[in-house]
């Protein structure tokens, strides 16, 4: 019933919004940034099937968080449970905000956002965890849930890069992802491997298709055309004649990985990237 008006306002426009099946089934991909999300969705994006919504965090966990608060100042619905009735919020929004007409969907809330003093990944990781997972999990039950793969080392040159913070910050939030991918209640059991995906794009990309049970299509190899600036002030997107030098080093940046301090790499740190990385078959060749 609180979805009519939206879909009302859709067909109005000559858009269909997804259905209730088609909101709740998303592919979500869960990871920190500046480990190859981009190039990620780029596969989907091509993906003649898939509509691509792009970095929801915002919307999955903010939302859920303002109506799982608003719940104590409304009136209650009789027969639907709180979590519920959030969720419905949830999904209400992302009706409203993304209409498309595409079978399948895609987005990646990525990071973990702090949500006011009770919900901090830093202060209480469990209970923020357990939070996080429930969330989604009401939001989009039948969804499929992946992650990607790429070297710890290349993911702290990239975000220094990029977002100007140091290599510990990174490595924290690296960390901080592995935690959430590991977590008892996450249901993710895909993982695109990088470097799978730049040496041998159509076998990665029909891998993971095939595990998250989605038709796979050729059109999605386009995403590989193209490379994603290393940091800010050149072109997002730039042509692969543009970057020789990166092309020859298969996108990873390896020759600057001495720039970064090995003592950060302490054991409780290791251990958590290393049990991750082998939930899905793959080992860390650390430095």
């Amino acid at each position: 019933m609180c979805c009519q008006p939206f879909r009302i306002l859709a067909v109005w426009k000559g858009v269909t919004v997804p259905n209730e099946t088609n909101i709740l089934s998303p592919v979500t991909l869960i990871s920190a940034g500046r480990s190859g999300t981009s190039l990620v969705q780029g596969v989907f994006g091509h993906h003649p099937d898939f509509q691509i919504c792009g970095e929801t965090a915002a919307l999955a966990f903010r939302a859920f968080h303002a109506a799982e608060t608003a719940l104590g100042f409304v009136p209650g619905m009789a027969g639907i449970g709180p979590e519920e009735r959030v969720a419905r919020g949830v999904r209400a929004m992302y009706l409203a905000m993304l209409p498309g007409d595409a079978p399948h969907w895609f987005q990646k809330p990525l990071g973990a956002p702090f949500l006011g003093r009770d919900l901090n990944p830093n202060r209480d990781p469990e209970p923020y965890f357990d939070w996080y997972w429930r969330a989604l999990l009401a939001s989009f039950p039948d969804g499929r849930y992946m992650t990607v793969l790429r070297h710890p080392c290349d993911v702290m040159v990239s975000w220094k890069a990029w977002f100007r913070e140091s290599h510990e910050v990174a490595l924290e939030k690296i960390c901080r992802m592995a935690q959430i991918v590991m977590h008892p209640a996450s249901p993710i059991a895909t993982a695109v491997v990088y470097r799978r995906l730049v040496e041998d794009p159509e076998g990665e990309v029909r891998r993971v298709f095939a595990a998250l049970d989605k038709p796979y299509h050729a059109d999605c190899l386009k995403a590989l055309d193209i490379a994603f600036v290393a940091e800010r002030g050149r072109p997002f997107r730039q042509p692969l004649e543009q970057v020789s030098e990166r092309r020859e080093a298969r996108f990873s940046s390896r020759a600057r990985w001495g720039e970064i301090d090995r003592s950060l790499f302490t054991e409780e740190r290791r251990a958590v990237l290393d049990v991750m990385w082998a939930r899905f078959g793959e080992t860390i060749d650390w430095p």
